[in-house]
């Protein structure tokens, strides 16, 4: 008989999940931290599914193949699939679940509810036309610049891309942000029903590749756009299917909500991500440049991260060193999840406005801010 795991102080189990062979027990800290133990067959118990027996792993996907494929269906389109009332008991089921239990549950079923695609690169000599793309289309697509496209986009009030599949321009229907570099947005393709996504990634927020899950294909061009999506995108189907389970409450949120006009926002990196050189060169150039490109009720949102221990804005409020986006600024997230989470229940369009050059303007900006600040720097003494 297997001995029974004790819980740490403060901890206690919110709920059991049983099926054929496996249990899952949820549980909750005092200070609202989440947990999950898996008990496979035998009763054995561990901290993830990796030490499970294929029996036990082939009893989960039984249990929940329907929710998770039901979860799929409803957030990854943009015309989500109509579910029978079987379907939405099940899925509704599956949403009592933690966001950290159902990611993991999902990411157990990724294989078969949405396979990694294969990859393509129109520049390879081996490439082989796709017969749903024009070659021209295709390479107009891969070649546009996002940040320009969102400039555009914030003076028009619609994201729009080149089609791969005839050049038109497809309107954005939604947008994952799957952390605080790598973001998809998804573009849809009405002549032909698919839903095509674009994937940025890196400190300038660049175009790595398309993605479109109806043909199980992402797709590059060159070099360079090759090494980005191979690199940040290695099994986009597992991300994908992880952040929307993970997601779901924010994301079904805003579904929920009365249809409104587009709105965007930008957010500075927080956590571990922060970097003095990266804040200064990408973010605080990108709100340098972007109050010259747009009039002043074109501006996005921003929304700024905690950081633990710490002050994200190391250059100073980014509403004190440019005040001209006062009452543009929302903090107070606990985390770049928080900062996501409050994205999607408010249908924003989340997106990173980058850049790579510092102006005299924004140099003058910290100098001048910097010179009237009172100098914070330890000595280490005690």
């Amino acid at each position: 008989m297997p001995k029974a795991p004790l819980l740490g102080a403060g901890w206690h189990a919110v709920q059991a999940v049983l099926a054929d062979g496996l249990t899952i027990i949820e549980l909750l800290h005092n200070n609202g931290n989440r947990a999950e133990w898996f008990f496979d067959g035998a009763g054995r118990q561990s901290n993830d599914m990796r030490p499970w027996s294929a029996d036990t792993r082939d009893a989960l996907r039984t249990a929940f193949r329907q929710a998770v494929t039901a979860l799929r269906d409803t957030l990854l389109p943009t015309d989500p699939v109509q579910l029978d009332p079987a379907q939405t008991t099940t899925l509704h089921d599956f949403m009592r679940l933690g966001s950290g239990l159902r990611g993991a549950i999902a990411s157990a079923l990724q294989t078969e509810v949405l396979p990694d695609p294969a990859h393509c690169d129109i520049d390879a000599s081996d490439f082989s036309a796709l017969s749903w793309a024009d070659p021209a289309a295709l390479r107009q697509s891969l070649s546009a610049d996002l940040q320009k496209r969102f400039v555009e986009a914030m003076r028009t009030g619609a994201l729009t891309w080149p089609s791969p599949v005839d050049g038109a321009d497809m309107p954005c229907t939604g947008d994952f942000t799957l952390d605080d570099f790598n973001s998809l947005f998804r573009f849809a393709d009405r002549s032909s029903g698919l839903d095509v996504f674009v994937l940025a990634t890196e400190h300038l927020s660049r175009v790595a590749g398309l993605y479109v899950p109806a043909h199980g294909v992402t797709i590059s061009r060159g070099v360079d756009q090759k090494r980005m999506l191979l690199q940040h995108f290695p099994a986009i189907g597992r991300h994908v299917l992880h952040h929307l389970a993970y997601f779901a409450d924010a994301l079904f949120a805003g579904l929920a909500r009365p249809a409104a006009p587009i709105r965007f926002a930008t957010f500075l990196r927080g956590g571990t991500s922060a970097h003095l050189g990266h804040q200064l060169w990408n973010e605080l150039t990108a709100i340098d440049a972007l109050l010259v490109e747009l009039a002043p009720d074109r501006l996005p949102e921003w929304l700024v991260p905690g950081l633990p221990g710490g002050e994200i804005e190391f250059y100073g409020p980014i509403d004190r060193l440019f005040p001209e986006i006062a009452g543009r600024v929302r903090r107070g997230f606990a985390d770049q999840r928080a900062l996501i989470g409050y994205a999607y229940t408010n249908r924003l369009i989340l997106f990173r406005a980058t850049r790579g050059h510092i102006g005299d303007g924004l140099r003058r900006r910290i100098l001048t801010y910097a010179a009237r600040r009172p100098c914070r720097l330890s000595t280490g003494r005690s």
